[in-house]
């Protein structure tokens, strides 16, 4: 796998916006983006939430996972375009016309779709959508890029599965549900190791309690962030 990088983009799963900025300033040199979600955002405000994190440095993805009829969500993309934030994302199965709607409203950003959660097993992927992930992440895959969606989210499990189409050779591939060896699953169910993750084909993996809240035993954040990017080398150094 020599010549591939992974990045590393860290959840900022907290609620206050002192914890996000202190999280920001201990881990940019060590991750490549900021993931900021539902929590921090209604905690604080979008806007506010927004241009602080900017204004300290931070690459951010803004964790939206958009679902709605297509014109709520264009008007709140539209809404954020202003702050020209890297990446967002809304879920592959709102449809295509919300799909549509969030490309054309997305401006400078790029625009990131989300499959089946990786919170779900396959009995309750098959409960919700009808079929288990290994069917549903390819086709909501498949939809969302060729609606003109730049990346997909998918557990990394299935990360290889798409890895194998060719009509999916130009989106970007990102993971969550990562856990090194070290770190519990908690309320993840299709989990793999950071050094699987990359093995499968994923590009940027998404991690957060194993580096803002790892064990005692590893350390700090910076400390954790460290241990998983040299996994991640040593993977694709082999």
């Amino acid at each position: 796998m020599s010549g591939k990088k992974a990045r590393i983009a860290v959840a900022l799963d907290v609620n206050q916006l002192s914890q996000a900025l202190r999280l920001v300033e201990a881990l940019h040199k060590e991750v490549d983006y900021f993931k900021v979600g539902l929590e921090l955002l209604h905690a604080e405000g979008t806007p506010r939430v927004l241009a602080a994190l900017q204004s300290a440095g931070a690459m951010l993805f803004v964790d939206w996972k958009l679902h709605d009829i297509p014109e709520t969500v264009k008007k709140a993309v539209q809404a954020i375009a202003p702050f020209e934030v890297p990446y967002f994302n809304l879920h592959a199965s709102t449809g295509r016309t919300s799909i549509h709607a969030a490309v054309e409203a997305a401006g400078k950003s790029r625009v990131l779709g989300v499959t089946v959660l990786t919170s779900l097993d396959d009995a309750e992927c098959t409960e919700i959508f009808g079929a288990a992930a290994d069917i549903k992440v390819p086709q909501f895959a498949r939809t969302f890029v060729s609606l003109g969606g730049h990346a997909i989210i998918c557990s990394a499990k299935e990360a290889q599965l798409l890895r194998n189409m060719p009509e999916l050779d130009s989106a970007e591939l990102w993971t969550p549900g990562i856990r090194p060896l070290w770190a519990a699953a908690r309320d993840q169910k299709r989990v793999l190791s950071p050094a699987d993750a990359v093995r499968a084909g994923a590009d940027v993996l998404i991690i957060g309690r194993p580096i803002t809240q790892p064990p005692g035993e590893i350390g700090s954040p910076v400390e954790a962030a460290k241990r998983i990017r040299a996994e991640i080398e040593e993977a694709l150094a082999a």
